[in-house]
């Protein structure tokens, strides 16, 4: 039953970045009411926070962000849609390390430092280092026309012209990873340096799309930042603005499903837990619905429409499966600088071949050895508001490992999976030892976070971190975009744009456009500039 008290203007499932976003933005320009509706008990999807032993804090998705500095289009719109309410920590100048056997490349905040330090070290490939960086501009230039057309944000004649000029120069879009380096480049070493960053967008060299590739190395050429208290300050700085409407975000509500009646989405129907913990469905309706789970979460959980549509999904799902990964939460007894760590990242490779060590991930707990990829991360030192010392360790994978307990709730897995995780991690808190003597020392508490937990919470086919996989296929498929094929049915996230904090935040402004039209987005884009 539709009453004044289950109506809303906008109904949005999920509170992740691109949600939250979206919220403050309809509110914000519209004065909508919304309602926010996420199945966890924290809002703010991979931007929500957690604490252990009451001092450690950890990020569980935000690791870094590039591309804020004052007065860059992605800095107005985080400080938009939070009035501000974030502050940014700037990372060391030296903010990423990629580690291989016989080499560590220092990525300096400097991309023409950058740039000099490789040809100082492949003199031979100077041509092919600036075709290269050519190449990482050309692509993301292409991306900004791709996305123009695809969201329908210019006239029709001129997208005709757009796609003309288009034609002129390389379809980018075509090429993968692997492709567009092997052109460019040919010593083995240089060619694994330049893709150490393959983990930020979830996909080795081969299978990848070089755009996706492009954009992340153009957005961390001038560095990186960290939020000031953790991620958790995007989810605070935007609730008291939802307020003004008497909007409302409701947590520990799963949506279970998008009601479409006469072709139009209507609501949804949700399951909670009401008195004496017991079970209780309820409906919310709303004039337009915003899913923020993603393709697959949307099309093949939520509706039982669009049966092609969704056939189409598990198609992609299955052919394109994107990364999961295991995240080991570390909390420090002393100060990581003693051991020489100034808050950059680590990126640690078993062999200069990055498809390979993709590969053989698994192996890792299939024939206990050593771990082919590896992240390491210091919040801590990025985060002048930490009260204590952490790091956080990833590793791509181990899916399979766990999947016999995906279907149990979470915290009730029982003794085997406890013991599993333990075994998995004191094997990787190990291998960081070997790495990096006195590792081991500090450490005072530690957590395994499963590819099984990010699936419950996220939706996500198999705990994939990054949504769908970034690989060409998915540049030349209608479906990643604002629009869905029913009425009144927006997306926004990750899969309408690209992976991470950025690609989720920036996706907002697509979806605005889709529900609004485009005026009210060059009215935003103007208030923006």
């Amino acid at each position: 039953m539709k009453s004044q008290e289950n109506f809303y203007d906008v109904i949005l499932i999920g509170s992740g970045i691109g949600a939250l976003a979206c919220a403050s933005i309809l509110v914000q320009e519209k004065k909508k009411k919304v309602l926010v509706l996420e199945q966890h008990f924290k809002a703010g999807g991979f931007t929500h926070i957690f604490r252990r032993k009451q001092k450690y804090l950890f990020d569980v998705g935000v690791h870094y962000i590039g591309n804020l500095e004052e007065g860059t289009f992605l800095r107005k719109v985080f400080d938009y849609v939070t009035r501000k309410g974030v502050r940014f920590q700037k990372m060391p100048f030296v903010f990423e390390k990629f580690v291989y056997p016989d080499l560590t490349m220092a990525l300096k905040s400097d991309w023409g430092e950058y740039q000099k330090d490789l040809v100082a070290l492949f003199p031979q490939e100077r041509k092919g280092l600036q075709s290269y960086f050519a190449a990482i501009k050309e692509a993301k230039r292409w991306f900004q026309s791709y996305l123009i057309k695809r969201e329908k944000l210019l006239p029709t004649v001129l997208h005709l012209m757009l796609e003309m000029w288009d034609k002129l120069g390389k379809d980018w879009g075509q090429l993968t990873t692997q492709e567009v380096v092997d052109s460019l480049v040919l010593d083995l070493r240089l060619k694994a340096i330049l893709l150490s960053q393959w983990g930020d967008y979830g996909l080795p060299p081969k299978k990848s799309s070089f755009v996706y590739h492009a954009l992340v190395v153009d957005h961390y050429q001038n560095g990186g930042w960290y939020p000031e208290g953790g991620a958790g300050k995007i989810y605070e700085a935007i609730k008291p603005i939802l307020q003004e409407t008497q909007s409302a975000v409701l947590l520990n509500h799963k949506v279970e499903k998008i009601i479409v009646e006469n072709g139009m989405a209507k609501g949804v129907l949700v399951t909670t837990r009401g008195e004496n913990n017991i079970p209780e469905e309820k409906t919310f309706f709303a004039k337009q619905i915003i899913s923020n789970v993603g393709l697959y979460g949307t099309y093949v959980t939520l509706l039982d429409d669009l049966k092609l549509e969704r056939e189409k999904i598990l198609d992609f799902t299955k052919r394109y499966p994107s990364m999961s990964a295991l995240s080991l939460y570390v909390g420090f007894k002393e100060d990581p600088r003693r051991l020489g760590f100034l808050g950059e990242n680590h990126w640690i490779y078993k062999s200069y071949d990055h498809n390979e060590n993709y590969e053989l991930a698994n192996a890792f707990f299939e024939k206990e050895a050593d771990p082919t990829v590896v992240y390491l991360s210091f919040p801590s030192l990025k985060d002048p508001l930490a009260e204590s010392h952490t790091a956080e360790i990833i590793i791509p994978g181990m899916y399979d490992a766990f999947s016999p307990w995906k279907d149990k709730p979470w915290k009730q897995r029982g003794d085997d999976y406890a013991l599993l995780k333990e075994k998995i991690a004191q094997r990787l808190l190990h291998y960081l030892d070997k790495i990096y003597p006195g590792f081991g020392q500090l450490v005072d508490f530690y957590e395994l976070s499963t590819p099984i937990t990010v699936e419950y919470f996220s939706k996500q086919h198999r705990g994939a971190i990054y949504g769908a996989a970034c690989v060409p296929e998915r540049l030349h498929n209608p479906l990643f975009a604002a629009r869905t094929p029913i009425p009144n049915l927006f997306l926004t996230g990750a899969d309408v744009l690209s992976p991470g904090v950025a690609g989720a935040l920036l996706s907002s402004l697509f979806t605005y456009a889709a529900m609004e039209g485009v005026p009210a987005l060059l009215m935003l884009l103007a208030k923006l500039r």
